[in-house]
């Protein structure tokens, strides 16, 4: 559900962006963006920090291509913690 909201919050900012932030860029989710979503995910018994972080990255592949696609469609240019929201 975070994964959905956090989509639809990155699509309705394309049309707030101003025509100076138009570039072509491909971004995935830094560690610190991560980090922050690790801390609101629960871990599961038995599963070590190592492998949580592994699965949060292998589940934010389908949404990062998701947010580039878009960015790239429109030529908008965000910076890395704007990717990371």
């Amino acid at each position: 559900m975070k994964k959905i909201l956090s989509l639809l919050l990155c699509v309705l900012m394309l049309p707030i962006l101003s025509g100076d932030a138009l570039a072509v860029d491909i971004y995935t989710t830094s560690e610190e963006g991560l980090a922050f979503i690790a801390e609101y995910e629960k871990k599961p018994d038995g599963m070590s920090e190592t492998d949580l972080m592994g699965k949060l990255r292998d589940d934010l592949v389908r949404s990062e291509d998701a947010v580039n696609t878009l960015l790239l469609q429109h030529a908008i240019r965000v910076t890395q913690q704007q990717f990371d929201a």
